[in-house]
């Protein structure tokens, strides 16, 4: 059930991943959940049944495998679209740091296969 509010405005590929994370928009306690997809300029965080309303502000929390250690980055996104299953992310900052956790997660995701462009 996708959300009649949908704001997305994609600029990148998404590759299919499946990457475990957590959600934080203040409110509540940090969900925890899968990106199920993921580009340089969002992701689709599968969380269940609560979610942030269409423009909230989050913190989408990523851990990532960097060679033989792992990184945690803290990245600031809104939330594009509400579906039954989870929310629609776009990245609001793109200082290093967010494009290095972005590429480091793009790369961890391997041979992950690219959507289509209307997916």
């Amino acid at each position: 059930m996708e959300s009649a509010n949908k704001v997305d405005d994609r600029w990148s590929h998404r590759r299919r991943v499946r990457l475990m994370a957590s959600l934080d928009d203040g409110k509540w306690t940090p969900r925890q959940g899968a990106i199920r997809d993921i580009s340089i300029g969002g992701v689709f965080f599968e969380t269940g049944a609560i979610v942030p309303p269409v423009n909230s502000f989050v913190i989408l929390g990523l851990q990532v495998q960097e060679g033989d250690r792992f990184r945690y980055y803290r990245l600031p996104a809104h939330v594009t679209h509400v579906e039954e299953n989870g929310v629609g992310l776009k990245f609001d900052e793109f200082d290093a740091e967010t494009v290095a956790a972005l590429r480091s997660a793009l790369l961890s995701a391997g041979d992950g296969e690219p959507e289509r462009e209307d997916a």
